[in-house]
């Protein structure tokens, strides 16, 4: 069994092409009423995340060809039901697409930060130019070195020293208990931490 942390992340990206709706059983488009041809740009309503936006291409005079592209959006899970309004030109009624796992970009949730096999590691407090939403932690091993950076949102001057705590507790209990893996826990209200990855 690996040593190490485990960092549960904010979720996913929409991204990608998602259709045709006729053969797509991920999208439902019974309340769906087409008007014309058209590729419109239309937000997407409710889930987990904020800010998908899908162009909606319609085509074939009909809208059993109707395809969906992501092009934005963040905080997306496996699961979430978004709503697509129509935009009256080419559509009236609504689009509703469930998210599968292959919608998702970056769509682990959870990362993982392994322990150095030797060595010691340390965690530095998120600064200020960073907008007290980059935290790093460094690996010191024998034969080389591991820095790990964590993206964070919601980090501010008030908190950013609380972030590192919570990272510095996780680093000690997995010191402390060889073969277990642990999980970042007590982050402050509002934090959601959105990668972690090797710099």
């Amino acid at each position: 069994m690996q040593n190490g942390i485990i960092v549960p992340l904010k979720g996913g990206f929409i991204t990608g092409a998602i259709g045709p709706a006729a053969t797509d059983t991920q999208l439902d488009i019974s309340n769906m009423t087409f008007q014309a041809n058209g590729t419109p740009s239309l937000a997407a309503i409710g889930g987990s995340g904020t800010g998908a936006v899908a162009t909606v291409t319609i085509s074939g005079g009909s809208k059993t060809a109707t395809t969906l592209t992501f092009t934005a959006g963040t905080g997306y899970k496996v699961g979430d039901v978004l709503t697509i309004d129509g935009n009256t030109t080419n559509f009236t009624g609504s689009i509703v697409l469930t998210v599968i796992e292959e919608d998702l970009l970056g769509d682990e949730s959870e990362g993982f930060i392994n322990s150095p096999s030797s060595g010691f590691w340390n965690c530095v407090i998120p600064a200020e130019s960073g907008n007290y939403n980059l935290t790093k932690i460094s690996q010191i091993e024998s034969d080389h070195e591991r820095l790990w950076s964590i993206v964070t949102s919601g980090g501010d001057a008030g908190n950013h020293k609380d972030i590192a705590i919570c990272f510095d507790k996780a680093i000690v209990k997995a010191c402390q208990k060889p073969n277990q893996n642990i999980t970042v826990t007590g982050l402050p209200v509002g934090v959601e931490i959105i990668s972690v990855d090797l710099s």
